[in-house]
C-alpha cells in the first residue's frame, strides 16, 4: 500500500462460487480427502478470494478447482500461492486470498473473458 492507496496489478470482480481446495503439502494418504470444499469472495486474473474453515499458512501452495459459469459449465483447475488468512467476523472461519502460480492457457483466457464480461455488466 501507498500512500494510503492500495495498487492491484488486476482488477477484481465480486464472485460467490463453489471452489475445492487441496494443500499440496498435506501428508494425509488419500488424496480426495484431502480436498475441501469453499467458496470465493473475489476473483481477479491475478488470484482468487476464498471463505474457509481452516486457517492456511502464507506462502503455501494450493491446488483449487473453481466451479466456473457463463452460459456453460467449466472447471477451472490452478496452482495458487497463499498471500494471506485472516479470521472473519464469523468464528471458525477465514479468508484468504491466494494468487496463481500456475494455470492453463486456455482455462487463463476463460478467465480473462469472464472477468472483462463481469466488469462491463457492472459499468
Amino acid at each position: 500500500m501507498e500512500n494510503g492507496i492500495e495498487r492491484r496489478a488486476y482488477q477484481r470482480i465480486k464472485l460467490e462460487t463453489d471452489i475445492k481446495y487441496k494443500i499440496l503439502s498435506d501428508s494425509s494418504e488419500s488424496a480426495q480427502e484431502n480436498f475441501y470444499n469453499s467458496k470465493t469472495f473475489n476473483l481477479s486474473k491475478g488470484g482468487i478470494g476464498l471463505i474457509m474453515k481452516h486457517k492456511l499458512e502464507a506462502g503455501k501452495v494450493v491446488k483449487v478447482e473453481v466451479n466456473m459459469e457463463n452460459g456453460t459449465q467449466k472447471i477451472i483447475k490452478a496452482f495458487c500461492e497463499v498471500r494471506w488468512c485472516n479470521e472473519s467476523d464469523k468464528d471458525g472461519i477465514y479468508q484468504s486470498g491466494l494468487s496463481f502460480l500456475a494455470v492453463k492457457e486456455d482455462d487463463s483466457n476463460f478467465l480473462s473473458d469472464f472477468i472483462e464480461e463481469q466488469i462491463k455488466r457492472n459499468n
